[in-house]
């Protein structure tokens, strides 16, 4: 918070500040996920399966007609082990998927009670909203390797950075925009 204070002495009027931020651990949950999935005959938490009826239906439908192995949880590991950041195919449907999982890595994956990302956590305990997740924020070698170049917008409402710290500390609620709020089941 020295920072915001910092401009403030600045330039006064500014009540609202945003990051943009890295997600270090949302390929290694992902793929984890992944590896769950494929190892059990059913999903941990049935009521919240990983992926959708419509998503399954399109790594089928990949799979068939790119001679595939037809599980979809493979067929999506597959895909996400080879560049896939130019396929015109491949790409809008892996832009919908990996934002909806980022959004529910960010808000519904913690660890006693706290958000399991590091730096997600970080903000959150400053008083951020999780504002917006930023497809191809950072495509660099080790934004790939972290969360398949995915980032993350924190939102700093000054008004809001009490309650928002104080209820992610004390009741473990995470403040959310409604634009991320739409991918979360």
């Amino acid at each position: 918070m020295e920072v915001v204070k910092k401009i403030q002495q600045t330039v006064p009027n500014i009540t609202t500040f945003s990051t943009l931020s890295p997600i270090p651990g949302f390929r290694k949950w992902l793929e984890t996920q992944l590896a769950l999935e494929s190892n059990t005959a059913t999903t941990m938490f049935p009521e919240v399966p990983l992926l959708t009826k419509e998503e399954v239906q399109f790594l089928e439908t990949y799979a068939a007609s790119a001679s595939l192995d037809t599980n979809p949880i493979t067929t999506l590991k597959d895909i996400l082990n080879k560049d896939w950041s130019n396929d015109q195919e491949l790409e809008p449907f892996l832009k919908k998927l990996l934002t909806r999982l980022t959004a529910r890595y960010l808000v519904n994956s913690r660890k006693r009670g706290l958000a399991l990302d590091p730096v997600a956590n970080f903000h959150l305990q400053n008083g951020a909203q999780v504002y917006s997740i930023n497809w191809k924020g950072n495509i660099s070698p080790q934004g790939m390797r972290q969360s398949y170049g995915l980032m993350v917008n924190y939102l700093y409402n000054l008004p809001d950075l009490k309650d928002n710290s104080s209820n992610y500390i004390m009741k473990h609620q995470i403040s959310v925009s409604d634009a991320v709020r739409q991918y979360i089941p």
